[in-house]
């Protein structure tokens, strides 16, 4: 248990140490060096121009080495610090170990002061090449303010169109709030004017409602005037008919009794039956008239009739026409 723990612990050191070290290679493999440039330009004429940016990177790249070997230093001493904190190693393993760690220190510092060799001589020729770009980075500087100064001109145009705009817009604001208000007033005033219209028509309504009313209240009252002159005309006509009925009746009867009378002079009397033919002749004759009275008043019945039925016929279609009224003015039949 305790010596897979302390190999996990190498390892761990081991790693984070190889991992710095190809960090700090890889930045260095990727960073084209100005002798490298030189060697492939020597047969141009160019003159190279470092930036102040190629120094800064130069300086932090020379720090990241010496934080690195810093760093390296103080894992070393803290990967130390652990083993002696470990009481179940032995002294002889511990003293490998050390051993075993200074060479990779040492190893790794030779490494590292080899590349800040090559990064100081990099560095001094990018610095002595830079004080020849200052000059030039001075004229850009000049143009550069220049241009700053009609940026600023600019920005007073553009300040001074903006208050323009301003006002433009104050003014016509203020001249919409006018003709809001104005047509607020114009609001108010349709609204007025439309309250007013319909007080006319709700007060013509109700006299149209009214006038309606009194109207058909005096259409109803001609009509039950007219339906009572009809009634009493039918009841008139009925009393008539009765009459005739009872009159045709008695005929019959007188009629009758008149036949028993002669037959039973007949049956009583065959000597007087020549002296009766001319009464019965004479009989006959009166059933005749008798028959064409009947007649006549039958034709007349029957006339009597028919205008009683048209009598009905436009008691109900008065009936229906007061049926729809009713429906028209309360919604519903009034009973």
């Amino acid at each position: 248990m305790e010596q897979s723990f302390d190999s996990n612990v190498d390892g761990d050191l081991s790693n984070r140490i190889l991992q710095k070290y190809k960090m700090l290679l890889d930045t260095e493999a990727q960073r084209p060096t100005t002798i490298g440039e030189s060697l492939v330009d020597s047969t141009r004429s160019v003159q190279f121009m470092p930036s102040l940016k190629d120094v800064a990177t130069s300086q932090q790249q020379l720090n990241d080495f010496n934080l690195g070997d810093s760093g390296l230093q103080e894992q070393s001493q803290e990967y130390n610090q652990h083993l002696h904190k470990s009481p179940s190693i032995e002294a002889q393993t511990l003293n490998q170990i050390n051993a075993d760690n200074n060479k990779i220190v040492t190893s790794i510092r030779q490494r590292a002061q080899e590349q800040i060799n090559t990064l100081e001589k990099e560095r001094d020729a990018i610095v002595a090449q830079s004080r020849d770009s200052i000059g030039q980075l001075q004229n850009e500087l000049e143009s550069t303010k220049k241009r700053l100064l009609s940026l600023q001109a600019d920005h007073s145009r553009a300040l001074q169109d903006i208050e323009q705009l301003k006002h433009i817009y104050e003014t016509r604001q203020a001249g919409i709030s006018d003709k809001l208000q104005l047509t607020d007033r114009e609001n108010d005033a349709l609204k007025q004017e439309i309250r007013a219209t319909r007080e006319e028509m709700r007060v013509f309504q109700e006299q149209q409602q009214k006038s309606f009313q009194e109207r058909l209240k005096i259409a109803e009252q001609s009509q039950r005037a007219i339906n009572a002159q009809l009634a009493q005309k039918v009841k008139v006509l009925q009393q008539q008919l009765q009459q005739v009925d009872a009159d045709k009746l008695n005929l019959l009867k007188s009629a009758a009794a008149d036949m028993c009378k002669l037959n039973d002079c007949i049956e009583g009397q065959r000597d007087r039956i020549s002296q009766l033919k001319v009464l019965s002749k004479q009989q006959q004759a009166e059933i005749l008239i008798l028959s064409h009275e009947k007649e006549v008043n039958y034709e007349q019945n029957k006339q009597n009739i028919d205008e009683i039925q048209s009598l009905r016929r436009r008691n109900e279609n008065l009936t229906r026409e007061l049926l729809r009224v009713d429906k028209m003015i309360y919604g519903k039949y009034k009973k």
